[in-house]
């Protein structure tokens, strides 16, 4: 924090606003204000500022950090993504999986970039332009209905970043937290308590859980000084990160 000033992500070494990442990832522009960069040898259309965050928020030093070397989407699984966004996350495990389904209700500002990034995979993606919640209708979809032909898959790796409304998006998925074969990554920062409230929710349907290292620091979305919070929970049955 001294070195780098106020951040979510406090880790050493953040590499916010650095030159050399700058550098790494130079923009193209096309058009008056659409740009992609390379992430990994592929074309990502996004605004440059919110990529780099990214590249910040998924170091492997950060509290935000989705997956581990022994917790993430392995080969031939469905990935969901829950709260999309310009789709990097996805974008990384594009290969490997075998489906993946990216969800942003955000459709005015991510349509045109998703759709470009995209396209490539256009065989094994489905963008849905509405918002997970506990039911479905024409702005809302659920995750038990978005899977049901999905649900006998190798396996399915529910990534969700959804600024609050991550419990809401659980009790659509009644159906899948049952399964074996489905492990979750999800945000624990955006309201007071849901550290201690997702931990005990999946816990008491038979996950097991683990936090991401160290903590956020998010006076934007906590009451109490510091404002230190964990950022990721990972929860899984029969795969074991460890």
């Amino acid at each position: 924090m001294k070195e780098n000033g106020p951040t979510f992500y406090p880790y050493e070494g953040n590499i916010w606003g650095k030159r050399p990442l700058l550098l790494k990832y130079p923009v193209f522009w096309q058009g008056e204000d659409e740009t992609y960069t390379y992430y990994k040898g592929k074309k990502i259309w996004c605004r440059f500022r919110a990529f780099v965050g990214i590249i910040v928020e998924q170091d492997r030093r950060s509290p935000h950090r989705y997956f581990t070397d022994a917790f993430h989407v392995e080969q031939d699984e469905v990935f969901v993504d829950v709260g999309a966004a310009e789709g990097m996350i996805s974008l990384d495990c594009i290969d490997k999986v075998k489906k993946a389904y990216l969800i942003e209700g955000n459709a005015e500002r991510w349509k045109s970039p998703l759709e470009k990034t995209f396209l490539p995979y256009k065989d094994k993606t489905k963008i849905i332009y509405k918002y997970a919640a506990d039911h479905c209708d024409e702005e809302n979809v659920s995750l038990d209905e978005l899977l049901k032909d999905d649900m006998e898959a190798k396996g399915i790796m529910i990534k969700m970043d959804v600024e609050g409304c991550e419990s809401d998006v659980l009790q659509g998925a009644e159906s899948l937290l049952q399964r074996d074969n489905v492990r979750f990554v999800i945000c624990t920062y955006h309201r007071d308590g849901d550290e201690e409230k997702f931990q005990q929710f999946f816990e008491e349907r038979g996950y097991q859980t683990e936090f991401s290292d160290g903590y956020m620091w998010v006076p934007l979305f906590s009451e109490k000084a510091p404002y230190l919070k964990k950022g990721v929970l990972r929860a899984w049955k029969n795969t074991q990160p460890l």
